[in-house]
This record gives C-alpha cells, sequence and structure tokens, in this order.
C-alpha cells in the first residue's frame, strides 16, 4: 500500500518507509534517506558516523563488501 491523501489541496501518496519501498523512490529519482537511520536503534548505542554510513549501504545493497579496517569509527 498506496494511501492517498489530501493536503492545502494537493493530493498526496502516502508509501511506506521500508527498504523495498526506498530502492524503488530512489531508482525513480527520488532522494530518500535509508530506512535504518530512523527505524532501527541500534541497541541503546550511538554509532560513529562511519559506522551508520556502512549499515545503511548494507541495508540499502543487495551486494556489498565492507573493506573497513578494524576499529573505524
Amino acid at each position: 500500500g498506496l494511501i492517498s491523501v489530501t493536503h492545502d489541496g494537493q493530493e498526496l501518496l502516502m508509501v511506506k518507509h521500508g527498504v523495498d519501498e526506498t530502492r524503488l523512490l530512489r531508482n525513480v529519482g527520488f532522494d530518500v534517506p535509508a530506512p535504518i537511520l530512523s527505524h532501527y536503534d541500534f541497541e541503546g548505542g550511538t554509532p560513529f558516523d562511519v559506522q551508520r554510513k556502512t549499515c545503511t549501504m548494507l541495508n540499502m545493497n543487495s551486494r556489498a563488501y565492507v573493506l573497513n579496517g578494524m576499529g573505524t569509527h
């Protein structure tokens, strides 16, 4: 599902913010943030920026290599 809503006289579509939906919207040119950045709590910790980027890359791509060095932060 899509949900149609009207806001300020403009018809808008609401789309679930999931991995598949984000990939699809990115493929057609929309700049959509990765769902892992807003829906995952990282076990209560605060990851370093490179760790967030690595998690995002792994979450948004079907195949990937991680070449980060041990202890990267």
